[in-house]
């Protein structure tokens, strides 16, 4: 979280509360800015909203691949899950749409695969 608060190409903005969040949102200039509500599943009430396996699994972690390694080790299939995957290689941010063969990639499962290979 820090190392994305410090870039300034991401325009980040800290919200230490609910109601400074819906202030920003509602009235605030926001366009392309990354906002962050601090504990906000718990500020807005929407802590059961989210699956008890992605709240265990998020817990301390500082990176999108440890992240998918937790949600493995606590069985969820990865291959199950539709979703859109970005990542960042330290100048800019990519979105996982197709493999290195240019085969696009549907499924998290696949799409973690694409991400590990561009990690080194």
């Amino acid at each position: 979280l820090q190392q994305l608060l410090n870039d300034t190409e991401k325009a980040c903005t800290l919200v230490q509360d609910a109601r400074q969040m819906t202030n920003l949102i509602l009235y605030g200039e926001h366009i392309d800015q990354v906002l962050v509500l601090k504990n906000g599943l718990r500020q807005l009430g929407l802590e059961d909203s989210m699956p008890k396996s992605f709240r265990n699994a998020v817990a301390d972690r500082t990176d999108l691949c440890s992240f998918l390694e937790a949600l493995q080790k606590d069985g969820l299939e990865l291959s199950t899950i539709d979703a859109s995957l970005y990542y960042w290689d330290g100048k800019k941010e990519h979105r996982v749409k197709r493999d290195d063969s240019g085969k696009r990639v549907r499924e998290l499962a696949s799409k973690y695969k694409v991400v590990q290979a561009n990690r080194q």
